[in-house]
Formats: C-alpha cells, structure tokens, sequence
C-alpha cells in the first residue's frame, strides 16, 4: 500500500471514531450531569432544568437540523423549534424529505442527522475563540449559551438511525477526499495542538 492510501484510510477512520466517541462523550456528560442534579433536585426539576430551561439549547438543535438537511438539499416541510411530545418524549422536531440521487438522499440523512452535534461544535468553537471577554457578564452569558448548547448536542435514537444510512457514504467520501487532495487532517490537528 502506498502512504496515500494509507493517510486516507487512517483520516477517514479517525474521523469516524472522532463523531463516534464525541457523541458517546456527550451522551455521557449528559448522563452525569442528569444524575448529578437528580440527586441535588429532583428528577422532575432536573427534566424542567434540563429541557426547558435550556430551551435554546433545544432550538439550536432543530435548527441545526433543519439547516443542513436546507442545505444539503433535502425539502424540509415541518420546524417545531419546541414543543415537548409526550408520547416520544422528544422536544422539537423536523421533518425533511431526502431528494435526488440516491447518493445525495444519504447525504442530505447523514449530515441532517448528525447537525446537532457538529453546528454544536461550532457554534460552541466560535464562542470559545471568537468572543472577547472583558466583562463578568460576558462570561455569565456565554456560559449559560455554551451549556444549553451543548447538554443538547446528543443524537437521538432516530438521529442515529437514520445517520447510519449515510455512513458507507461518508466513508468512500471521506476517502476520496482524503486520497485526492493527500491532505492529513490528522497531522493538521498535531500541529494545530503543539
């Protein structure tokens, strides 16, 4: 095998790995941070601490939905920003309809699927980096938008479902990107952290 290959199939791993355990690692926090204000509250506050208190948390998520499967070119026809369902214990909800190939329908599923936990990222990214701090306020604020952001960062069960359509797809496209353009997100990521 030649180096090309193998930085393409090492990157396109990691990249698999890397959305895999950043969403095992907040379904976790998640779990934590749950069980913790349980036992400090109740768990009947907690779920009103969590779920309605951390509302634009809950509308970043839908609209993180809605933007990519917008861009991706799925047709999205339903935007509940917020709006808990007791029968599925969801809080909001988008529906959208894959169109064109059927390569471009996995697309317009994976990246509409996974939308909560990567424009999370950087949303959260852009707060951290690009916000100057020079008053209390601001990092009160901040804070506050950087928690209900990420306690809503998960996937749901539906999420995952239908993100796993687009996974092969994503694969093959990650490697194809990483093949042709013989760029290594891996050691960009090195020398970003050194």
């Amino acid at each position: 095998m030649n180096n090309q290959v193998i930085i393409a199939i090492s990157n396109t791993a990691a990249v698999i790995l890397a959305i895999i355990c950043i969403g095992l690692f907040i379904h976790f926090i998640q779990f934590l941070i749950n069980l913790l204000f349980s036992k400090l509250i109740g768990q009947d506050a907690t779920y009103i601490f969590l779920n309605k208190i951390t509302f634009i948390g809950v509308i970043h998520h839908e609209l993180s939905h809605a933007l990519l499967a917008f861009i991706t070119g799925a047709k999205v026809v339903k935007v509940k920003l917020f709006k808990y369902d007791e029968e599925n214990g969801s809080l909001g909800q988008v529906v959208f309809y894959p169109r064109g190939p059927f390569l471009l329908r996995c697309i317009q599923d994976l990246f509409s699927s996974i939308a909560p936990t990567l424009c999370g990222g950087i949303s959260i990214f852009c707060l951290v980096h690009f916000i100057t701090y020079n008053a209390i306020w601001k990092y009160i604020i901040f804070g506050i938008l950087i928690f209900c952001i990420f306690i809503h960062m998960d996937m749901s069960t539906q999420d995952l479902k239908i993100a796993a359509k687009g996974i092969p797809i994503l694969i093959i496209t990650l490697f194809a990107i990483f093949y042709f353009t013989n760029f290594s997100l891996i050691n960009y990521a090195i020398e970003y952290f050194k």
